[in-house]
């Protein structure tokens, strides 16, 4: 092997979280970290028509279906609510939409919104919660994957955790 031949391979994660504290994962240089989105999605299209990939409102999400877009991987870290993600993250995945178009397409014969980019990103999500039934991954696992087709990334891994302490990226 050439001593000047080097292999780079630098994956780029987007990680939407409802946590207080991060210091337990571990963080690569190229992840991305989106815990915040100071309003909510008005439903206005501008980041679909007049300014594709970017929100009306100027926050710490302006530019995440961008971030998504460009990721690699998307992972979702959100406590268990009620059979879905927590009101936080879910504020943030809709404010994230414009990572797909707004037209329409038939995909396993149900419509979703056309990608931007003929790319499958791969998508983990991370619930955690104390008494997790097996119906509530049910519910939740049918949730996700409704996400998945929407979203058309990989065929989503899920994992419950009674503590996000036990979560380990």
């Amino acid at each position: 092997m050439n001593k000047y031949f080097y292999l780079a391979f630098f994956i780029m994660r987007t990680i939407i979280h409802d946590l207080e504290d991060t210091s337990f994962l571990r963080l690569n240089d190229t992840d991305v970290l989106v815990s915040d989105a100071e309003k909510s999605c008005i439903g206005c299209f501008s980041c679909w028509v007049r300014k594709p990939l970017e929100c009306v409102h100027k926050d710490n999400i302006t530019y995440n279906g961008k971030k998504i877009l460009e990721s690699d991987e998307l992972i979702i870290i959100s406590k268990f609510t009620y059979g879905t993600y927590s009101s936080k993250v879910k504020k943030i995945i809709e404010r994230s939409i414009s990572f797909v178009e707004p037209f329409f397409t038939i995909r396993n014969g149900e419509i979703h919104h056309k990608v931007r980019i003929d790319k499958k990103i791969n998508f983990k999500v991370y619930f955690y919660g104390e008494n997790i039934t097996e119906e509530d991954k049910k519910i939740a696992t049918r949730f996700v994957e409704a996400n998945m087709n929407n979203l058309n990334t990989n065929y989503p891994e899920i994992y419950f955790y009674n503590d996000y302490k036990e979560i380990n990226i």
